[in-house]
């Protein structure tokens, strides 16, 4: 049995009755030295001065221990006994030949469940490192990246006279979230960077890999874009099991498995990163936001759940008060990620299918109108006291908001003559700050006669 997150091995003298039954032995995976078969039911183990046996049911059995053991091994080795398999429960590997499998049926049952569970699992971890996905992923958060990953293995009908189904391994990774049901945790408001995912990967893109060996880095056999997705469904096989039927309009893919269940998350994950392969292409900024949340909020509990989410997401940036600010990059720079965060919403609800022209109208009437009250208010507070400096930093930051707001189509008057009075402003003050100096030059050279210098061109001091 594996424990302990994958680092520990433990060995009983007969078949558990329950989970909890006390071991004979425990080894510790970090210290194995070696790992080599013999016979054809057998695994022998070197673990420090001591050899281990341990004989299987079968030739099958064995060999699906063998290879359990021998990625586990490799992970340790990789990443240290901290970062290994999550799961913890498989079915004893001690050789019991002579126990009576009645006498714990449910416990053999539940734990060969476990270790086929256990097995699918290492083994696709192992495809997402030997194929070159696994280090580019590491680094985003875990919660964000999970419901947008969908992978596992399924058959693909070999070509030719002679026709069976070959494993591969499949994988779909996605802008937004592929699963039916978002939870609470799963509804950010952000969608997955292309730019963080190898340079290979496309989003919303289902890629197929041969994994003939354990380190077999072939690159993908073939990939299905799923922007054009015309149909995605599962189909009973006649020749046992069902079909993931994949049809693209120009070519139709098909898959298979012996569960209805694994086909239907393939069939749920194709549909929805099509709609958002689709999504994303009528975006017309790059700061298109996931609004899954928002729509479900503005649905199920009205408007005002909006305006509990909006003034949350204010409190949490804009922490100073206009008038409490030593410079206006104080406000400007967290008053930035609001900006951006209603632009990319705008753009979501245009490109969304359907579009959701009500949720946009609120977000102008709100998001926006309480962009334009900070700006008053920070302009009204620090008018007189603000460097002409800053009356370039400001003005640059609604120069960017009015542009931003034009490719929507939105003209606020507003805006545009908060630009000219920046301007003004800006052209005053560099103007009375100028004179002083301006005038003190002209009186050095009166007081002070120019000189002629080594090049016989007359110069002033002042």
């Amino acid at each position: 049995e594996i424990r302990n997150e994958g680092t520990l091995m433990v060995y009983f003298k007969t078949i558990p009755e329950r989970f909890n039954d006390t071991p004979k032995g425990v080894i510790k995976l970090e210290e194995v030295d070696s790992l080599t078969t013999d016979g054809k039911k057998k695994i022998v183990m070197k673990y420090g001065r001591r050899d281990f046996e341990f004989k299987a049911e079968s030739k099958e059995k064995r060999d699906q221990w063998f290879k359990v053991l021998n990625i586990l091994l490799k992970k340790i080795q990789y990443e240290g006994p901290g970062g290994t398999a999550s799961l913890q429960v498989s079915r004893s590997a001690s050789a019991a030949s002579n126990y009576e499998p009645q006498r714990s049926e449910t416990v053999v049952k539940r734990n060969k469940i476990a270790l086929a569970d256990y097995t699918e699992e290492l083994a696709n971890e192992n495809a997402l490192r030997t194929k070159g996905v696994y280090e580019y992923i590491r680094d985003i958060n875990k919660e964000m990246l999970r419901p947008r990953m969908c992978y596992g293995f399924l058959g693909k009908l070999r070509k030719g006279h002679v026709q069976y189904y070959q494993k591969r391994w499949l994988l779909l990774i996605s802008r937004k979230p592929l699963t039916q049901f978002v939870t609470e945790e799963m509804s950010d408001q952000e969608n997955l960077d292309e730019t963080t995912m190898p340079p290979w990967l496309s989003l919303e893109t289902v890629y197929y890999f041969k994994l003939l060996t354990d380190d077999d880095d072939s690159p993908a056999a073939g990939s299905i874009p799923l922007r054009d997705l015309a149909k995605a469904e599962a189909v009973e096989n006649d020749q046992g099991g069902w079909l993931l039927r994949i049809d693209i309009g120009t070519r139709i893919f098909e898959f298979q498995s012996d569960y209805k269940e694994e086909v239907d998350r393939w069939v749920i994950a194709c549909k929805r990163a099509s709609k958002t392969a689709r999504e994303s292409s009528a975006a017309i900024t790059d700061k298109n936001k996931n609004i899954d949340k928002i729509i479900r909020l503005f649905d199920s509990e009205g408007p005002s759940s909006l305006l509990v989410m909006m003034n949350q997401e204010w409190n949490l940036k804009i922490r100073k008060d206009p008038e409490d600010c030593e410079n206006i990059g104080e406000i400007l720079e967290p008053a930035l990620e609001l900006r951006d965060n209603l632009v990319g919403i705008l753009d979501a609800c245009l490109a969304h299918e359907p579009k959701r022209e009500d949720i946009y109208k609120w977000y102008m009437k709100n998001y926006h109108e309480k962009i334009c009250k900070l700006l008053a208010d920070l302009w009204e507070r620090n008018w007189e006291t603000v460097s002409p400096l800053d009356i370039v930093q400001l003005l640059i930051w609604v120069k960017d908001y009015n542009s931003e707001l034009k490719i929507f189509g939105v003209k606020d008057e507003r805006i545009t003559n908060g630009m000219k009075d920046l301007c003004n402003t800006y052209t005053r003050k560099v103007y009375y700050s100028l004179i002083p100096l301006i005038v003190g030059v002209l009186k050095s050279e009166r007081e002070l006669p120019p000189e002629v210098n080594s090049d016989g061109l007359l110069t002033n001091t002042a």
